[in-house]
């Protein structure tokens, strides 16, 4: 069985960039003669093998499309945008039909996008095999935000207070603040707080992150010690004081 049905334009052809002999694909033309676009092709096989071009290995390029044009790939953008190189025998493997060697041995739970999208760039910038690291830094990922997720509240508390501290220092930019925060109130965001206090003090984007991440840590710190605390904030009546 073949999946030529599925494929457009036409087939891509291999190259060689030492004189090892191996022979190579770019990825994005695979990709898009797979009508697999944007990574899908590398979500869908993963267990493909695939290098980042250097700027030599870019260079070797644009010097085998000038004596061989047969390259789809507009070679003058090559230095501006992230390349992939994968194994012609590979995918000539799975051009001939044989699937299942290019997918995952072994199933493992879906990891949200967002996690998988972060350990991609990670290993892209590490130069990390992808088909290895990328499942275990994006699991890794996401078991920490489940450690770390809010802990439920008691909606028969109407008032439960912390006091906040920041102390952050971003460039030649400081912010030095205490505050009560209500930890029973669901609609307090960090991140909604961190931008109106930015744009009342007049300071610069790059402290918003700060803000929020300073509070979200405190806000983790004072929902798993509040039940033990030995002073808590005494109850307030009104809110306006």
């Amino acid at each position: 069985m073949t999946i030529s049905n599925a494929t457009y334009g036409p087939r891509p052809r291999s190259f060689t960039m030492d004189d090892s002999g191996e022979r190579y694909y770019i990825g994005s033309e695979v990709g898009a003669y797979l009508r697999l676009y944007r990574g899908t092709l590398y979500k869908k096989y993963p267990v493909l093998w695939r290098k980042v071009a250097t700027v030599e290995d870019k260079e070797k390029l644009r010097q085998t499309a000038r004596s061989q044009a047969f390259m789809h790939t507009n070679i003058i953008v090559f230095n501006k945008r992230l390349l992939r190189l994968v194994k012609a025998h590979e995918i000539d493997e799975l051009l001939s039909g044989q699937e299942e060697k290019c997918r995952a041995a072994t199933t493992t739970p879906a990891i949200p996008r967002v996690e998988s999208g972060i350990a991609e760039i990670m290993c892209e910038d590490l130069d990390l095999p992808t088909s290895i690291f990328q499942p275990a830094i994006a699991s890794a990922i996401y078991q920490k935000k489940l450690r770390l997720r809010s802990l439920p509240l008691d909606p028969n508390i109407t008032d439960q207070r912390a006091i906040m501290k920041l102390n952050i220092n971003v460039g030649n930019q400081s912010l030095v603040d205490q505050f009560e925060w209500d930890m029973s109130n669901p609609d307090n965001s960090p991140e909604q707080f961190a931008r109106n206090l930015c744009a009342e003090l007049g300071l610069g984007g790059k402290l918003t992150s700060a803000i929020a991440y300073s509070i979200r840590g405190q806000l983790q710190w004072n929902q798993k010690t509040y039940a033990f605390a030995e002073s808590p904030q005494p109850t307030l009546e009104c809110s306006f004081r």
